[in-house]
């Protein structure tokens, strides 16, 4: 998080959930917590319905058991993407020794396009293809939601994750969006940002 607004990760994310700093009345209904990554612990998690790690550099071994743990016994965690991360940290989540084989429905292989490029170019593809049997997609096909090939980004990380596990594809093929059942969880891992660097999604009308 940045104490500036346009600067903050989550700025687009809280304004989808009707969130605003100070806003008394939205917390009434969601509640947003920030924490450090070395922060995360069971304690943190109890009782919490979802996590997202935005454009997160690393975790701390026991902060990975712990979000481990959380979406084993039923908790969501979403993962974004950005210029913090690197597919080498992320990919050590990963193996036979992690439970469910690791957190992450696929490797990162790196980065797709130009993070510092326009803001208008498209190096890295749009959305082109939508898994809109998967419930939480549905009317995304027909743009009954809004029209997701609109959706552009000027960078991504390429993931390595099963046909199976891909929700959403670039007009490359590559994967965008991936999913993995974890225990009595699930884990959505995004391949790009959730604010504005690498993608125009947050500006994209979905309804």
């Amino acid at each position: 998080a940045s104490s500036v607004r346009r600067n903050d990760e989550l700025f687009f994310f809280r304004l989808a959930l009707g969130v605003q700093p100070g806003d008394a009345a939205a917390r009434t209904t969601v509640r947003i917590d920030e924490w450090q990554a070395d922060a995360i612990s069971t304690d943190q998690l109890t009782g919490v319905p979802l996590v997202v790690l935005a454009n997160v550099a690393a975790l701390p071994d026991g902060a990975l058991t712990d979000l481990e743990r959380y979406v084993d016994a039923g908790g969501s965690l979403i993962v974004t993407l950005g210029d913090r991360v690197t597919a080498e940290s992320y990919n050590t989540w990963l193996g036979d020794d992690r439970l469910h084989g690791g957190l992450l429905p696929g490797r990162l292989l790196g980065i797709v396009g130009d993070p510092a490029g326009d803001a208008d170019a498209q190096p890295a593809g749009f959305i082109a293809q939508v898994a809109a049997e998967h419930p939480m997609l549905a009317g995304f096909d027909d743009a009954a939601l809004g029209n997701l090939n609109r959706v552009t980004f000027k960078a991504r990380f390429a993931i390595d994750a099963p046909d199976d596990a891909v929700l959403m594809r670039a007009s490359t093929g590559e994967p965008v969006l991936a999913e993995k059942r974890f225990g009595k969880g699930r884990v959505l891992l995004w391949a790009s940002t959730i604010d504005r660097d690498w993608t125009n999604l947050p500006l994209q009308p979905t309804s």
